[in-house]
């Protein structure tokens, strides 16, 4: 019951004559154990196999030793360290736990005094060694990915001893400056599952790596990156020629644009009509290489006649995509074996062809330029003895107008110019019109006063095509020639018995071929029989004769 601290003891011994002896001895009384504190690690602690330093106290006014342990799994107590030494909020040793394997172990330490007291870490304390570090694997998308707007990050972070994950990412060129990434669920651990939806709206295009990095409770990390290529640029996809609107031949070439930095492929197809319900691939796979400005396909169509539209769509890498359209009217052969009309679009040019004009099977087309129209194709071979006849409507007529061919080759200039043909005007039907043996680009353009240089006469190259026709089916022949200087024309149809059937007058004629249409009728309007007709034309002093042939079926 005597209370801890320092005592004297002393012995006195007395004899009969009183004589005394004293001895004296100081002595600390101790039933106090040892003070014993493991600040670190703690209980439920994951380590790495490593060097661990154990930090905490261990004291006792008295103090003697002590003994720092450790308990592998399914083993006995092992030695870490031990001093004589008290001490305060210090190491108390170096746990050397680098050759040991993964797994649960315990770290007990055992303090004497000098009296005899002891005292032991109960509970020890309980920690997890970990020699393995965290799974970090992306999935998805994989490297060089081509990706746009927004991407869903998969990937694998997991560990025994999982603590969290974490995903940044940095723009190539830019290796210092990582900038996170918004997780699912920070620390969830995934064995295979969605990471992250990572949004791409502000981010410049180019190359970027993704980082994940997976810690476990050991403070230990695994790193997994991968590399993507942000593309927010629609491809861009244009078809220039032909030109939306126009007529085009069975056979044409499409020139345009298929292009993006990251182009993957384009692919045209047609359907039929402004708005096609179905739409049909004019090649059997994609075509794999990019267009800029070029031809993206020669296309032989199959046998098309009408309107159709034509679709041009190009995709990148990413899968975005553009498409451009036009509509285009397919034209049929021209009939060879009777008079044939061909017209623009808008019905403002017209092209007649006479029977048997034609050398080989064509088809004809007329489209709108900048001037005029194109009649097509260029190199088409025209009989000289049956021309062919152009004719424009006009809403605004003038006086001195012609039609004129642009031609490429002139002598006099390096950029070509317009060449005068001639020109029959019609003021009644707001029409003009001439013959030609080509053709090519040809426009309705006002007359310089220069015109009357054209010279010499007489006419030449009278002509009638067809040289045989049926006006009771509403049939017609041109009457065709080419002045060599502006004049007025007399045209008289006789029959063979010599009575005058019809006439024209042509005043004011201009230098060039002209051409005058008779639908068989007479000048009382009245169809004429069957039978040969002579054609005269009358300028001055000249007459020139060609006959033709009415016959009524």
């Amino acid at each position: 019951e005597i209370h801890d601290g320092r005592y004297f003891l002393r012995l006195v011994v007395v004899d009969h004559n009183e004589y005394r002896s004293i001895s004296e001895i100081e002595i600390s009384l101790d039933n106090v154990a040892p003070t014993i504190v493991i600040d670190s690690p703690k209980t439920g602690n994951v380590l790495r196999a490593d060097i661990i330093p154990i930090i905490g106290t261990i004291n006792d006014l008295n103090f003697d030793t002590y003994v720092l342990e450790y308990l592998p799994p399914n083993d006995v107590w092992v030695e870490i360290s031990r001093s004589a030494e008290p001490l305060v909020s210090s190491k108390l040793g170096d746990w050397n736990a680098v050759q040991l394997i993964a797994g649960g172990y315990q770290i007990r330490a055992t303090a004497f005094d000098q009296a005899g007291n002891f005292t032991q870490t109960i509970p020890p304390i309980e920690i997890v060694l970990d020699d393995t570090k965290a799974t970090a694997t992306l999935t998805k998308p994989e490297s060089n990915t081509y990706v746009n707007r927004s991407v869903q990050i998969y990937g694998i972070a997991t560990d025994e001893n999982f603590d969290r994950y974490i995903l940044d990412f940095r723009s190539i060129g830019l290796k210092n400056q990582w900038h996170s990434i918004a997780v699912t669920q920070l620390g969830e651990r995934k064995e295979e599952g969605l990471l992250a939806n990572w949004r791409l709206s502000s981010l410049n295009e180019g190359i970027h790596e993704i980082r994940l990095t997976v810690f476990d409770k050991s403070g230990q990390f695994s790193q997994d990156q991968v590399r993507v290529i942000v593309d927010s640029t629609i491809p861009k996809s244009r078809i220039i020629s032909p030109v939306s609107g126009q007529q085009v031949p069975q056979n044409i070439s499409i020139i345009g644009s298929a292009y993006d930095l990251n182009f993957k492929k384009y692919t045209i197809e047609y359907g039929i009509g402004k708005s096609p319900v179905l739409w049909r691939s004019i090649s059997k796979t994609g075509f794999l290489e990019a267009v800029l400005d070029g031809t993206l396909a020669e296309w032989n169509s199959p046998n098309l006649i009408g309107e159709y539209t034509l679709r041009l769509t190009v995709e990148d890498q990413v899968g975005q995509t553009s498409n451009h359209q036009i509509q285009v009217s397919f034209k049929d052969y021209v009939d060879n074996q009777r008079i044939e009309h061909v017209e623009s679009l808008d019905g403002r040019a017209k092209l007649i062809f006479p029977p048997n004009c034609l050398t080989e099977q064509t088809i004809v087309t007329i489209n709108p330029t900048t001037h005029g129209y194109e009649f097509a194709p260029r190199d088409l071979q025209l009989n000289p003895r049956k021309p062919a006849t152009i004719e424009f409507t006009i809403h605004d007529m003038k006086e001195k107008i012609g039609i004129f061919r642009w031609d490429d080759r002139n002598e006099k200039s390096l950029l070509g110019s317009w060449k005068l043909i001639g020109g029959t005007s019609n003021h009644q039907e707001r029409t003009i019109s001439t013959t030609v043996t080509k053709l090519g680009q040809y426009a309705v353009l006002e007359l310089a006063n220069s015109t009357e240089e054209y010279a010499e006469n007489p006419i030449t190259s009278l002509n009638s095509q067809p040289r045989l026709f049926s006006p009771n089916r509403g049939e017609k022949t041109a009457i065709s020639f080419q002045l060599n200087k502006p004049s007025n024309v007399t045209i008289k149809i006789y029959n063979i018995a010599g009575r005058l059937r019809r006439s024209f007058e042509g005043k004011g004629l201009i230098s060039g071929n002209h051409v005058f249409w008779w639908d068989g009728r007479d000048n009382k309007n009245n169809l004429v029989v069957s039978n040969i007709y002579i054609i005269t034309v009358e300028t001055g002093n000249t007459i020139k004769t060609k006959t033709v042939v009415v016959k009524n079926n």
